[in-house]
């Protein structure tokens, strides 16, 4: 965080298909997808403002899991730019 201000990070994955099955942490990934997720989480729980762009991301699991990052198709990468 910058003077209270929250940095706002995106992870962009092209990767494994993310169903909310998935995002939920009901089924396991692989090691790297673990790990960026695992570090996603520990930001977002740092107060930072985190969104993951998939490549292959199922439309139910779009929006903010369980730990408050958000997550979005690819294609909405460019309009948030």
């Amino acid at each position: 965080m910058d003077g209270g201000r929250p940095a706002r990070l995106a992870f962009l994955v092209v990767s494994v298909p993310f169903s909310r099955v998935v995002v939920g942490g009901l089924t396991s990934l692989g090691g790297s997808e673990s790990a960026w997720l695992g570090l996603a989480r520990a930001l977002k729980r740092r107060g930072e403002d985190v969104h993951v762009f998939a490549t292959k991301l199922e439309p139910e699991a779009a929006g903010p899991d369980a730990d408050g990052v958000v997550w979005h198709p690819m294609d909405d990468f460019g309009p948030m730019n």
